[in-house]
């Protein structure tokens, strides 16, 4: 009982604050957690941004207003914006933001989100119906055996000489480790 009055407090308090309050105190948060300089920045830079999008629409920064769609049109704008175009300094490119970018802002909003919910700003979290992001998958292409035999044998006896000290140290380790393999040897 105790606890769904505090959450009711805070649910009436949040009403009244803003989002540049609320992400200091996420930053806050971060901080206290022991998350590092950057993933603390990261926080903050993507909730700028997204605050900065509301901000330029016309839209209510009281979370109160926030909802879900909110995020959704923040989303379509990162899908058509000019890759820089906030970068002063630095011309805007023909290509928009990979879908990679879009995907990490969606993840910090995710988590900005998530917190309200379970610090009591928020009844339910907003955004529990907007999934993760899709991006391509990366297919890393890794080298065949015959390929990796004609890497290390491109590696001479000399590498070490003429490339400083210890240069030769890994394509020796690679030699011996073909003796072990089967591999044929080189020089």
């Amino acid at each position: 009982m105790a606890s769904r009055r505090l959450t009711q407090r805070t649910e009436e308090m949040a009403r009244s604050l803003e989002l540049t309050d609320l992400v200091r105190q996420f930053e806050l948060y971060n901080r206290t957690e022991g998350k590092s300089p950057a993933t603390v920045r990261w926080y903050s830079e993507i909730l700028g941004y997204f605050r900065a999008s509301l901000h330029h629409s016309d839209r209510s920064l009281f979370l109160r207003d926030v909802s879900e769609q909110d995020v959704r049109e923040f989303i379509v704008h990162l899908q058509h914006k000019a890759k820089w175009e906030d970068t002063p300094g630095l011309p805007g490119s023909n290509g928009g933001l990979s879908p990679y970018t879009i995907g990490n802002r969606v993840r910090g909003l995710r988590a900005f989100f998530s917190w309200l919910h379970r610090q009591g700003y928020t009844k339910e979290n907003r955004l529990a119906n907007i999934k993760a992001y899709k991006v391509p998958k990366k297919v890393v292409e890794v080298l065949t055996e015959e390929e990796v035999r004609m890497v290390i044998g491109s590696i001479g006896p000399n590498t070490g000489a003429r490339a400083g000290p210890g240069y030769g140290a890994p394509a020796a380790r690679y030699r011996a480790a073909g003796r072990r393999t089967g591999w044929p040897q080189t020089g």
